[in-house]
């Protein structure tokens, strides 16, 4: 028996992302071309702060004022697709997250705000610099760490705290911290990085994550 088709971080939309494409209602129909039998829907939340706007969002002249109304603007959209098609596809409408200075309360606001079916727990700064942005943004966070090493394990233990603060159902990318590493592999190897790698794994595990 062929197993469903399903996306548990169904990804972003060029609507309600400023580094995706095409209208959510589009990709929700082409799931369904697709036959998938089920997906989550996880945009982006919006910046807690203006400081944490990414540059193709300040160039199209956003503000973290004007996300959090974009973002209200995609849950009512999604909620509204959930029902409209609910007979071809179940749709799970949700988010995912950052982890920076000051989002722990903001993240906790919008779950109060938005009620989500689930959100995704995902890092993507390190010392509130954007690990994925690009290289040279990468190597100002490992500077401000002062090592390699110390990049991956501070990133494995910010992992950890939105973890055990948050406990989303789903732990997004759950190694980004390599992605501008062209020795990723040795240094996943390292003693400090692996301990804290299984650290991580077994609580998610223990906590039933996905």
């Amino acid at each position: 028996m062929q197993p469903a088709l399903v996306s548990i971080h169904g990804g972003h939309s060029g609507e309600y992302c400023s580094h995706a494409a095409d209208h959510l209602e589009d990709i929700v129909c082409e799931y369904i071309e697709q036959g998938f039998a089920w997906v989550g829907l996880t945009e982006h939340i919006p910046p807690a702060a203006d400081r944490f706007l990414y540059p193709d969002e300040k160039k199209a002249g956003l503000t973290a004022s004007s996300m959090a109304g974009r973002f209200g603007r995609y849950v009512a959209e999604a909620r509204r697709l959930q029902t409209a098609y609910s007979d071809r596809i179940r749709l799970y409408i949700g988010f995912e997250t950052e982890f920076y200075t000051g989002c722990l309360e903001h993240i906790k606001a919008l779950l109060r705000q938005y009620r989500p079916d689930y959100f995704v727990g995902s890092v993507h700064h390190v010392e509130d610099i954007p690990i994925d942005l690009d290289k040279d943004t990468y190597h100002k966070a490992l500077a401000a760490c002062g090592g390699t090493e110390a990049l991956y394990c501070r990133y494995f233990d910010l992992q950890y705290e939105l973890i055990q603060s948050l406990r989303p159902a789903v732990l997004g990318h759950f190694d980004l911290i390599r992605i501008f590493d062209p020795e990723y592999g040795r240094h996943l190897q390292l003693p400090s990085v692996v301990g804290r790698i299984e650290r991580n794994l077994n609580l998610a595990a223990s906590l039933g994550l996905i």
